[in-house]
């Protein structure tokens, strides 16, 4: 479990400037995009850490982790304007994405299973983000109820 002193920053292993350095664009994406499911990984973990923490109450701690996981966000948005930017212009994105007919045929389902990893965990993380909303709203309005019926029995 992270605490408040100990809160997961942005990968320090990611450098996008190691993966333009690659032999060739289709190495490149693939680095990039076995960046942005680590930096996924990283975000769920802050979530559970996050959620922990809403569960414990400690507000501070909430908040902190929040500022982490949008820190790691932007990370992912590195990632992904990376691949889109390495991607050659096709007009409107294709599905499946990145589309397996740019890649060579040994490296289609390197590619298939990291693109279906990504969205298996962006779908986890936007769940997560729900609950941990939904959680967070209850603990503040459970807050704000303590309030008032501390302020009613003065």
């Amino acid at each position: 479990m992270t605490t408040a002193k100990n809160i997961h920053t942005p990968n320090p292993m990611l450098n996008l400037h190691e993966i333009t350095a690659a032999p060739n664009a289709i190495e490149q994406i693939i680095q990039a995009l076995r960046s942005e499911l680590e930096e996924y990984g990283a975000v769920l973990n802050l979530l559970d850490d996050q959620q922990a923490a809403i569960l414990a109450g400690r507000r501070g701690a909430v908040c902190e982790i929040d500022q982490a996981i949008a820190a790691e966000l932007e990370t992912v948005s590195a990632c992904e304007s990376l691949v889109s930017t390495l991607m050659p212009a096709a007009g409107e994105k294709e599905t499946p994405w990145p589309p397996p007919a740019l890649f060579p045929q040994p490296m289609r389902p390197l590619v298939a299973a990291l693109a279906g990893e990504i969205d298996h965990l962006l779908a986890r993380v936007c769940h997560r983000t729900q609950q941990n909303q939904s959680l967070w709203t209850r603990l503040m309005n459970d807050a704000d109820d303590d309030d008032i019926r501390r302020l009613m029995l003065r």
